[in-house]
């Protein structure tokens, strides 16, 4: 954020060149293509890991993982590369509630339906850093299989699938596919976020086994001094809970929907700073596969 001559406030955004992983899922699809080695997909996957993992460590809840919010970079020395977009839904835990009062309503939806928690679902305001995991797992689905485990005709018809269906699993589109990780992206995927992987470090370092030897060097590299660096930020934390020692199990969020957006100026500018503050801070460039 900075400021005009004249006193008014602007925004200078960095333009981020490459494709989305919706992209990328779509061509590995395509028959007249070459499909993407599976350590290559899971290495680009870990690095989603390592940026979510940085986001909920500093009390920050995504709520809108999806593939079209993944970026894999094409730039000449960074391709292969991964960014992390669009934090216009997130929950953040230092964010108070007295501030947004009435931008979110649990009877809304609030992120996008085929990537959104049984939680999510019923509540978008009361979900924790879980619900992320669940997408992850949803975008794990695809990477591997080019489909999403759930859907449906209608939203009512999808919400009831998610709630109480089991995925067709992943196996059965991709008989390549590691035990491993069709048992961990089922894991993802469970109903009972208690029966998830319960952070996203978990989630990576279980990944990682089956991405290169040198992806799996420079994203250990990586998350270490990230780790580091967040632990000497929060000595002296007290009274919080969950896997992050910044984050606590608040039911507090901040941003809006489309029509709200229309109707809370302030929200709005609280949304974008925020989005823009966590795009710079938790992008990841690392070496590519």
């Amino acid at each position: 954020l900075d400021a005009a001559a004249d006193g008014r406030p602007f925004y200078t955004m960095r333009v981020v060149r490459g494709r989305s992983l919706r992209e990328v899922i779509d061509d590995n699809a395509d028959q007249n293509k070459a499909r993407t080695p599976l350590a290559r997909l899971l290495g680009t996957f870990r690095q989603v890991c390592l940026a979510v993992d940085y986001a909920h460590s500093r009390g920050v809840v995504h709520r809108d993982l999806k593939p079209e919010n993944i970026m894999v970079l094409e730039n000449p020395g960074q391709r292969g590369h991964v960014k992390v977009l669009d934090f216009g839904i997130s929950k953040a835990d230092w964010f108070e509630q007295d501030h947004t009062p009435s931008l979110t309503g649990t009877s809304e939806v609030f992120g996008t339906p085929t990537h959104m928690s049984p939680e999510q679902v019923r509540s978008a305001r009361n979900v924790d850093h879980r619900t992320d995991i669940w997408s992850l797992g949803v975008v794990l689905y695809e990477v591997m299989t080019g489909k999403e485990p759930f859907i449906a005709e209608s939203l009512p018809a999808l919400s009831a699938m998610i709630v109480s269906d089991e995925p067709v699993p992943p196996s059965h589109l991709r008989p390549d596919l590691p035990a491993e990780v069709e048992r961990l992206i089922l894991r993802c995927l469970a109903k009972r976020p208690d029966q998830r992987p319960q952070s996203v470090h978990d989630l990576a370092q279980e990944v990682a086994p089956f991405t290169s030897p040198t992806s799996r060097a420079h994203l250990d590299r990586i998350f270490a001094i990230a780790l580091a660096k967040h632990l000497s930020m929060s000595t002296g934390a007290a009274g919080v809970s969950g896997p992050y020692p910044s984050q606590r199990n608040t039911s507090n969020a901040w941003g809006t929907t489309h029509q709200r957006r229309l109707k809370t100026r302030n929200g709005i500018a609280v949304g974008v700073g925020l989005g823009l503050v966590l795009f710079s801070a938790i992008s990841v460039a690392i070496i590519a596969t």
